[in-house]
């Protein structure tokens, strides 16, 4: 037997001599009061797990579902990425007459080869050989217009040229290159287009 105490209240007009009287629970009642603890915390430990079980599903599922939408993402840029860098065939464009590279209409000179752009594409290969072949240099002009005008006209007459320039900022020329079975042609193409600008140039204004 185990004795709780308390006190038992006394009807009124009486002194309060009141003491504790000791109220006795028996062991089975103290016994159930634990089974019944236990069974509480049980219950709230499984339920914990329940909890924690969920959360982690969630959040795998929830990764698994972020990497999805990253992959599609970076999917759909690629795409944009690649129509932007298609060329609408009828889009103005410029062309190398070396590699044949297309570039836009702002572009002067191509990177890879370093020729003047055209605007009209070069006709294609018909014997199938490499184009890049061995380059030599025809002239040196020295002027920035005359160089630009050599360069125009050589490309007009059907003969690719590149142009390596003496200065980064474009203010002076350079030397003029073209393929070698073309050299004794083009030479003979500006020296008689050279003449041709010098006559000009002496003739008097009328």
């Amino acid at each position: 037997m185990v004795a709780l105490y308390t006190t038992t209240p006394k009807p009124q007009g009486h002194a309060d001599n009141s003491c504790a009287e000791p109220v006795f629970a028996s062991a089975g009642t103290i016994v159930a009061c634990l089974l019944v603890a236990a069974f509480l915390r049980s219950v709230w430990v499984r339920l914990s797990r329940k909890q924690q079980i969920t959360s982690s599903s969630s959040h795998a599922t929830k990764s698994l579902s972020e990497r999805q939408h990253d992959a599609d993402s970076r999917e759909e840029g690629e795409a944009f990425l690649e129509d932007s860098l298609e060329v609408e065939e009828d889009e103005e464009v410029r062309y190398c007459p070396i590699c044949r590279s297309m570039f836009l209409p702002d572009t002067e000179v191509c990177d890879e080869c370093g020729v003047e752009l055209v605007d009209d594409p070069p006709c294609p290969n018909s014997s199938g050989e490499d184009e890049r072949k061995t380059t030599v240099r025809v002239a040196r002009i020295m002027n920035p217009i005359r160089c630009k005008l050599v360069v125009s006209f050589l490309t007009a007459q059907g003969i690719p040229c590149t142009v390596t320039r003496m200065s980064i900022l474009g203010d002076v020329g350079g030397d003029i290159h073209v393929f070698e079975e073309d050299a004794f042609h083009a030479k003979r193409l500006i020296v008689e287009y050279l003449s041709a600008l010098e006559e000009v140039a002496s003739s008097p204004s009328h």
